[in-house]
């Protein structure tokens, strides 16, 4: 039946995802002949043709947007504009960790902890974006930064160290950094069903004890060598805290600490350093004593003693301290 008294009614199916979905419809008083019907029917096909594009490039925008919530978008990206399976880049590498996150999220209830992370990790994510880094996966409370992975960049080592230094001025809660730079694979990691891009190496696992280390040293920033010989002359204040030899590894490494608000960064630190890798022990732990009365918190002079008392008879010390813990 046709509409307005007109005689003769057409439709052409509209094939939208390989359904009809809708119909072109063509209502007239007049007898539609073949090679019109072609005609409209061709039509119909392009309007479906239109529709099936919109609704793709719209399908992709969605999963852009949530695949960019799910990962940084930096890293997204690469992903999809990338073929590599993989590739060995120098990097910097950052874990940071939320002091006493057990107590804190026991006081605060498990809703306020979620907002309390996500407000943390918002302001620290923007942070390592500016300074071209991303953050590559969180531990729940902390999270793992990359420097230097997704794009080229010979200054990593001093974009991750000042990304670490805005976090702590920034972040008003506890939390220890450890940053080191090395070789590293990158790539997407994982199975058929679910892949990762990540970095692994030896160059994450001592960037993860380091920061560690921080609640040895109650230090807010600690830095390896590796990455400290790049971006000294950008430190406000730094401290040699001596050679270690970390959990499951055999190269010892020099450790910075950058910044320790209780800790002492005097030339008597230096001296006390500098005594007890000589083998003077006993002179060591009293420079270290003396230190107390004027930095009583500084906890690596209080470490420091223990090592002198540990190490004063030893007679197989190599002149570097092995780390027992992660």
């Amino acid at each position: 039946m046709g509409f307005k008294g007109l005689k003769y009614y057409y439709n052409f199916p509209m094939l939208i995802g390989e359904q009809v979905q809708a119909y072109f419809i063509i209502n007239t008083d007049l007898v539609i002949v073949k090679n019109d019907l072609i005609f409209f029917n061709d039509i119909s096909g392009l309007i479906s043709s239109i529709i099936q594009n919109i609704n793709v490039v719209r399908e992709k925008d969605l999963i852009h947007k949530e695949f960019g919530r799910s990962v940084d978008p930096l890293v997204r990206d690469h992903i999809l504009s990338s073929n590599k399976n993989g590739e060995r880049l120098t990097v910097t590498i950052m874990f940071l960790d939320i002091r006493n996150f057990t107590t804190l999220s026991e006081k605060l209830g498990p809703g306020e902890t979620v907002l309390f992370l996500n407000n943390i990790f918002e302001n620290c994510h923007k942070i390592v974006k500016n300074n071209g880094g991303f953050i590559n996966k969180f531990t729940g409370d902390g999270f793992m930064a990359v420097f230097g992975a997704l794009k080229a960049n010979d200054f990593h080592e001093k974009d991750g160290t000042i990304a670490a230094l805005e976090i702590i001025k920034t972040i008003n809660t506890p939390i220890g950094i450890g940053i080191t730079s090395g070789e590293v694979l990158a790539g997407e990691i994982g199975s058929d069903e679910r892949m990762e891009y990540t970095v692994i190496g030896d160059t994450v696992n001592i960037a993860s004890r380091i920061e560690g280390m921080c609640k040895t040293f109650n230090s807010k920033l600690l830095i390896s060598d590796s990455t400290f010989k790049m971006i000294k002359e950008h430190l406000p204040c730094y401290r040699n805290l001596g050679k270690f030899r970390l959990k499951g590894k055999n190269e010892p490494i020099l450790i910075y600490d950058i910044i320790n608000p209780q800790g002492c960064f005097t030339q008597d630190f230096i001296t006390g350093i500098t005594s007890f890798y000589s083998g003077n022990f006993n002179f060591a732990k009293e420079i270290f004593t003396n230190i107390l009365e004027f930095f009583p918190n500084d906890y690596a002079s209080k470490w420091y003693i223990s090592k002198c008392q540990e190490y004063e008879y030893a007679k197989d010390w190599d002149g570097v301290i092995t780390l027992i813990n992660k």
